[in-house]
């Protein structure tokens, strides 16, 4: 083991939810150092979960990954009690893959997705032992980049990063490539590297006086989609397989600055989807797919890619981002299934809002994708409101009532879930100018539309105003903020977007100290002022903004240029790119219909390795039932609107230990040739298969296995306090009786042995009495299980 993985090994047992920090997940890249040229560390500024859900850092760990010279691994942002434990034992922050400090990279890349992970980017930093303000880094130390939507305003993190991707990172990467392995063989000095970047069209380099232009891809490419993906141990927020269908959108809310991000609009084919969707989803075992793209009824062939969709394996649950109040078709409906809920975004309750924000959606059509959704069988409805909009009054806010109201009239056995979530004026957008609202304001909202919306059938949530009021500082603000990150990071702040973790007192107390007057961020901004982010060029032009600025004063529609041509706002030279076309297929390939063709129980029995010993209970049985899909065995599924495998396990493997055989029941509908073949070369690693065996025996495994032997190598315990344990009828601990569940204790040549019935027994509590060792500190003895 390496010093690196030493270390790593040593802290794993100390913090919650180990499996966070461990590699060895299927899909993962593991290239060589020493034939790398460039060596390129993705970092996301955020825990695991939320990191490895985000499809864009898939795709350019995919596309780096795919260059032969090219080497990169994945670091995210460590809770807070690794943090501390980082801390204590002076380890770097590492890399998941290979363990190494991430300052040995060329190049660390962050995803910037949301402004309150800010304070994270600084402390991973810090944690990596890398100068947080760029001007402090020697050649010696990594480039610091970053990319995403928050780029398109960078100034608040000018300091800290070397230099700023604008655009599709798939656009870029062939452009720097050359330069970086310049830098990554330290043939060029910093100083000569950001020269170059900062003559690069899709690059801002702070401290240059050039001007950056975003860069896009023309078309979607499927050599830069991740098809077979990383499969993540832990359950992730989007724990799905994910196809991008289409890129950007022509809708022009004047809100939302992912449809400017993303301009031009850009599809895949139908043959495409279909192709990388099944490759998708044998490669990695999910039984789910989501359909990604900012408004997904939009695809120009949507109806038939769901219907082809259907037909690719039985059970398989499909999903929608959220959709437009008019966009949901009986048609798609019925090709969807009812898997769960199914969002819906009227953004406003009234009509005249909707006009303001180019969301021109009558309250009939909104009623009736509801309708729809209730009788193909949704089980919930969430409907997604925004308050504190431009022109927002009263009887805008008594509309999101009605509305309400009137769906849960509709459905009234269905549960409507109401999200609401404060305006925040982005950059680049034709709302870039208007004012926020306060915080007072908004909470009257939000208590106002709760207060009104207590039905049996209605649920409120909501995103905290404070936190509103942070994000629209920072995604406004110009450098002169960099200080408050600073100090506020200093002071302790982290993981800001998290309830748990959000100080807003102590972030006034920040504003306080370095004179930052949040009222002056959420005022209206004066149209001939110049704007913190004007250096960044979205590519769509500024007059273009403006007018639609106008527009919605005027409360005037601009229709999608798909359909009234194009409106020169100055992205693209195609003056209708994709023309929309929503016909259903007039042949569509029936879905699978979940049947039994026959019943064969096999018992396999499999042993839990080294390199799993850190996965908990369910993140294993999720590797396991993923691995039975990658192996193609046709399981048996339970009825219902989610059905589920006919699959059963032996009691739990606790965490930090290994097991020398455990055992599942699967219940297949054919007779299986080689299911320990297919199983192994499906199985990530530290997972190996020994049997499948094909049993009449209708006793179940809890029948059958009842009593497990733990072995703690290394660990000697007295005769005397082996005796102590076993004579006494009852040994308390932690308020429990351990003693009953225990069947025997032995030392065998320095190794602990304790026997313990499986269902009721507590194996850590009994080997931390025995020992008067905490569950950490066992953990370094790697205890094992067997069945007896």
């Amino acid at each position: 083991m390496k010093e690196g993985e030493k270390q790593v090994e040593s802290i794993l047992p100390q913090v919650l939810k180990p499996g966070r920090y461990i590699d060895n997940e299927v899909g993962a890249a593991r290239k060589n150092w020493t034939d790398s040229h460039v060596r390129f560390a993705l970092a996301y500024p955020d825990l695991y979960e939320i990191g490895m859900s985000n499809l864009g850092l898939r795709i350019l760990y995919h596309v780096l990954n795919s260059t032969d010279d090219v080497l990169c691994e994945r670091v995210f942002a460590p809770w807070p009690d690794l943090e501390e434990w980082l801390k204590k034992t002076n380890t770097p922050l590492w890399t998941l893959e290979s363990k190494r400090p991430l300052k040995s990279f060329d190049v660390i890349g962050f995803s910037l997705q949301y402004e309150l992970d800010y304070t994270n980017i600084i402390n991973m930093l810090t944690l990596a032992n890398i100068p947080i303000h760029a001007s402090l880094r020697t050649d010696d130390e990594p480039l610091i980049i970053a990319g995403g939507c928050c780029a398109l305003n960078p100034m608040p993190l000018a300091p800290f990063f070397d230099c700023f991707f604008i655009g599709d990172a798939e656009a870029l990467i062939p452009e720097v490539l050359p330069i970086l392995r310049k830098w990554g063989s330290r043939s060029v000095s910093r100083q000569e590297l950001l020269q170059g970047l900062s003559e690069m069209d899709g690059i801002w380099v702070p401290g240059f006086n050039r001007d950056a232009y975003r860069q896009y891809i023309p078309e979607l490419l499927d050599a830069h989609f991740p098809a077979r993906p990383i499969v993540p141990f832990v359950e992730i927020k989007q724990d799905k397989f994910v196809v991008e269908i289409s890129r950007g959108c022509t809708r022009g809310c004047r809100f939302c600055q992912a449809g400017i991000f993303h301009r031009p609009y850009r599809e895949r084919t139908p043959t495409s989807v279909l192709s990388l969707a099944k490759e998708g989803l044998e490669a990695s075992g999910y039984r789910e797919i989501s359909l990604l793209a900012l408004s997904a009824s939009d695809h120009s062939h949507i109806h038939q890619i769901v219907g082809q969709l259907r037909t690719l394996r039985e059970g398989l649950v499909m999903t929608l981002p959220s959709l437009r109040g008019d966009s949901l078709s009986e048609s798609v409906a019925q090709l969807l299934l009812a898997h769960g809920g199914i969002t819906i975004a009227p953004e406003t309750g009234s009509e005249r809002l909707r006009r303001i924000t180019n969301k021109d959606i009558p309250d009939s059509d909104i009623m009736q994708s509801c309708e729809l959704a209730a009788r193909f069988g949704f089980t919930h409805i969430k409907l997604y409101y925004m308050v504190g909009l431009p022109c927002e009054d009263e009887r805008d806010v008594d509309a999101i009532v009605d509305l309400t109201h009137r769906i849960a009239r509709a459905v009234p056995d269905k549960l409507i879930k109401v999200a609401l979530s404060p305006f925040v004026p982005k950059p680049h957008t034709p709302f870039q100018w208007e004012s926020q609202e306060n915080v007072e304001k908004l909470w009257e909202k939000i208590d106002y539309v709760k207060r009104k919306t207590k039905r049996r059938n209605i649920q409120v949530k909501y995103r905290d105003p404070r936190i509103a009021l942070l994000e629209g500082i920072f995604s406004r603000g110009g450098d002169e903020l960099s200080a408050a990150l600073e100090l506020a990071w200093k002071r302790g702040h982290r993981f800001d977007g998290w309830s748990e973790w959000f100080d807003y007192d102590g972030w006034l107390s920040v504003f306080d100290e370095m004179s930052v007057d949040p009222s002056s961020y959420l005022a209206t901004k004066s149209l001939d002022d110049p704007l913190p982010w004007d250096h960044i060029h979205s590519g769509v032009r500024k007059e273009f903004l403006l007018a639609e600025r106008e527009k919605a004063y005027q409360q005037r529609e601009t229709r999608d240029c798909r359909i009234e041509g194009c409106y020169g706002c100055g992205v693209c030279e195609a003056p209708n790119p994709i023309p929309m076309d929503h016909v259903l297929p007039s042949t569509i390939t029936a879905p699978f219909t979940l049947r039994d063709r026959g019943r064969f129980r096999y018992r396999v029995a499999y042993s839990k390795g080294e390199a799993l010993r850190y996965l908990g209970h369910l993140d294993l049985l999720r590797a396991i039932l993923r691995t039975i899909e990658r192996a193609r065995i046709p399981l048996v599924y339970s009825g219902g609107a989610k059905p589920r495998p006919k699959v059963s396990f032996t009691p739990p493997v606790p965490l930090g230990m290994t097991s020398r055989e455990e055992y599942f029941d699967m219940i297949t509908r054919v007779q299986l040739s080689e299911p320990v073949g297919s199983l192994s070369h499906a199985a990530p690693q530290g997972m190996e298969f020994h049997r499948a065996d094909l049993i009449r025996d209708p006793s179940s495994l809890s029948e059958i296995y009842q009593v497990c032997r733990y072995r703690v190598p290394g660990l000697t315990i007295s005769e005397a306090r082996i005796e102590e344990f076993l004579r006494k009828p009852e040994v308390l601990y932690k308020e429990r009786d351990i003693r009953a569940p225990v069947v025997a204790i032995s030392d065998e040549q320095g190794e602990l042995v304790v026997d313990i019935k499986a269902e009721k027994g507590k194996p850590w509590w009994v080997l931390e009495w025995l020992s008067e060792l905490t569950k950490e500190d066992l953990m370094q003895h790697r205890p094992e299980r067997e069945w007896l």
